[in-house]
């Protein structure tokens, strides 16, 4: 049951996200940190509420635990991104990267084969 509930947790983040302002399109650095930083808000309690419901036994509970890990640094990245723009910084978000890639690719695979596509990274920053 955790893909079904967690395409529901993640949508409604995702629709909250979408109600934000567009942050590439703020007219400062700083106006832009102030949306990632409410965005980071949202997917902080998304992913709170991720692992409330995350299996707790077993494959599926190791490999759920390892991809909210990742969705834990993912954020680590969002915050420190939002707090150079804050400080009036023209930043980029960086995102950690391991082993080939970045572990967006992991977030998002796992997204994707588990059928919660609303649970990808987002693309708002």
């Amino acid at each position: 049951t955790f893909p079904t509930e967690a395409q529901t947790i993640c949508a409604e983040a995702v629709d909250r996200i979408d109600e934000l302002p567009a942050a590439a399109d703020a007219a400062t650095p700083e106006a832009r940190g102030a949306t990632v930083a409410e965005a980071n808000e949202i997917l902080t309690a998304m992913v709170a509420d991720l692992r409330a419901i995350a299996p707790t036994e077993g494959q599926d509970a190791r490999l759920t635990r390892l991809w909210l890990e990742d969705w834990d640094t993912y954020l680590t990245d969002r915050e420190a991104f939002a707090a150079a723009l804050a400080a009036g910084e023209d930043a980029e978000l960086l995102v950690t990267s391991r082993g080939a890639g970045q572990i967006t690719v992991t977030l998002d695979h796992f997204a994707m084969v588990n059928d919660m596509l609303a649970c990808s990274t987002p693309l708002d920053a």
